[in-house]
């Protein structure tokens, strides 16, 4: 059977981008770093959602990619963490490790 990626257009919206796999069974595309997450790191993943908690804003999981490079799907790259908790994350260290690098948004892409 083909294995058929490709990269999210910008109709998916804020995951424009990040690498997906097509599931025949389902005939969807699954984003590649949730199945490296799920695979690699279970337990992680429940211990987010044990944690969620609507007073802090957390209502889901998010595969966050921890170099912020979108295609880098290395499981040492990838941690579970709560939504809320994501943006924050952004917000706090995005700009830092944007200027840390001068190739930054070339490697993202």
């Amino acid at each position: 059977m083909p294995f058929y990626r490709d990269r999210a257009p910008t109709a998916v919206g804020a995951l424009e981008g990040y690498e997906r796999v097509y599931d025949p069974a389902t005939g969807k595309h699954v984003y590649t770093h949730r199945i490296v997450a799920n695979e690699c790191h279970p337990e992680q993943k429940v211990a987010v959602i044990d944690g969620l908690d609507q007073t802090t804003g957390n209502r889901h999981v998010v595969a966050h990619h921890v170099d912020c490079r979108k295609l880098n799907n290395d499981p040492r790259n990838l941690r579970w963490m709560g939504n809320a908790d994501h943006i924050r994350w952004h917000a706090e260290h995005f700009d830092a490790i944007k200027a840390s690098d001068p190739l930054f948004e070339e490697k993202r892409r």
